[in-house]
């Protein structure tokens, strides 16, 4: 994509002030009828780099531009859809939101928005992902959830799967998912997503601070946390790959057919020899339907919405 080459060459003289690369009105990208400033963008590199302790490199702010870009993109669109369905977010939902990400960095919220403040990251930037967040959550949640049905037997059947997997094995994942929203993307985002996993296995970021701000999942919120799953509730692309991971593994980036993704093995555990309560079983179904169908909803909106990807005013 032409984007990328342009973006590349000015991100890369981007420093922690976006004063310092660009004027503040200077656009980024247009979506639908509101614009993302090159201010924007720098201030969300700085925060993603700084939260998830990521390298301050001039080479590394190159990689992550696009990616960066492309969630500031997603996060207006959903904005702009909770304003079209009027879901409101006030002050002491955003303070939750901050305390739970601050929680996840093992900060207060005190320590945190100190520590954004010292890498000359404004608050904003950060309440505006919450915000963002919290309004899909609202917005999935008047939309669709409704329309997920789990029928007697679609619990008969979840039943008879995890009967097979009675005394054999579960995982705690987590996972870090990178779309690919064009085939012209696919080499960037490669690369991307094994300069992030060589950063996380060799320790110097954290798994949970990079999904939280990288994944396009609906487990982001949750530092990428799966939680506990039998084999049977995995994709046939990721089974084979996670029944040979140990505790503590981080696999490395798995294609799947829209996306590049990472997965920690958190704990491998055999499972109890006894099945949930049938109420808990529907939520396990309910959960992962509502999850691939707010998916396949953002991906639909940006489909739907106009999107100019420019530099410069």
């Amino acid at each position: 994509m032409r984007f990328f080459t342009v973006v590349l060459a000015f991100i890369g003289f981007l420093n922690i002030s976006a004063a310092q690369a660009a004027p503040a009105e200077s656009i980024a990208a247009v979506v639908n009828d509101d614009v993302i400033t090159v201010s924007d963008l720098a201030d969300r590199m700085q925060m993603v780099i700084s939260s998830a302790g990521l390298p301050r490199t001039a080479e590394f702010r190159q990689r992550i531009a696009p990616q960066v870009l492309d969630g500031l993109i997603t996060e207006q669109i959903q904005i702009q859809e909770a304003e079209r369905l009027d879901v409101k977010i006030d002050d002491e939902a955003i303070e939750r939101g901050l305390n739970m990400i601050s929680s996840q960095n093992k900060m207060t919220a005190d320590q945190f928005k100190n520590m954004l403040a010292s890498q000359g990251v404004p608050i904003r930037t950060l309440k505006r992902q919450i915000r963002a967040q919290i309004a899909w959550g609202e917005v999935v949640q008047s939309v669709l959830r409704e329309q997920v049905i789990v029928s007697d037997a679609d619990v008969a059947a979840e039943k008879k799967r995890m009967m097979g997997q009675l005394n054999s094995f579960r995982y705690n994942l987590y996972e870090l998912v990178l779309p690919v929203l064009n085939p012209e993307d696919e080499p960037e985002v490669s690369r991307l997503a094994n300069r992030l996993r060589n950063e996380i296995s060799s320790g110097k970021a954290r798994f949970e601070a990079v999904a939280q701000q990288f994944s396009q999942s609906s487990s982001a919120a949750r530092g990428g946390s799966i939680g506990w799953v039998g084999e049977s509730q995995l994709s046939p692309d990721l089974q084979d790959i996670v029944r040979e991971m140990n505790d503590g593994e981080i696999s490395q980036p798995i294609r799947t057919d829209e996306t590049y993704t990472i997965i920690l093995m958190k704990q491998k555990s055999a499972t109890i020899g006894e099945l949930p309560p049938d109420a808990q079983i529907t939520d396990i179904i309910g959960q992962g339907r509502l999850e691939r169908m707010a998916e396949r909803y953002i991906r639909e909106l940006r489909e739907q919405s106009f999107i100019e990807k420019r530099i410069g005013g």
